[in-house]
């Protein structure tokens, strides 16, 4: 029934601000975004045909709670296949944005956006396989 994910959708405070982490510090590139019910919002293309949908928080969507810790937030989060963990990782760390290492020993990290909606980034190999840590680069 199901083939592939097509998009992911998140509500957010700040249009500008989630502009910024997507675009600007992720790298995601802003596509055409339809009138939707007259709703403010942002689209990007996520790779491989995939989309990631912004609305902008108003008294019909709410923006989630950015104050509870990522690990009590980690179930709804989306995750992003990233091609370099360590260059992911100073990227992050440029841009000031607080972030952690998977504790499975995975090449994955864990970042919020200014919302504090999860974001998951991991190297994967072709297979979509989770690449390792080793101990050099943990």
């Amino acid at each position: 029934m199901v083939k592939n994910l097509l998009h992911v959708g998140l509500c957010v405070s700040n249009l500008s601000r989630a502009r910024r982490f997507y675009a600007e510090i992720l790298g995601l590139k802003e596509i055409i975004r339809p009138d939707i019910f007259g709703t403010k919002g942002i689209w990007f293309d996520a790779g491989a045909g995939d989309q990631l949908h912004i609305t902008q928080a108003d008294e019909t969507n709410s923006a989630p709670n950015p104050a509870r810790p990522t690990q009590l937030r980690i179930a709804n989060h989306i995750a992003f296949r990233i091609e370099n963990y360590e260059s992911a990782l100073a990227t992050l760390r440029d841009a000031e944005v607080e972030c952690q290492a998977g504790r499975l020993g995975f090449k994955q990290i864990f970042a919020s956006d200014y919302d504090g909606n999860v974001i998951e980034l991991q190297e994967v190999d072709t297979g979509g396989l989770p690449q390792r840590l080793t101990a050099t680069n943990e």
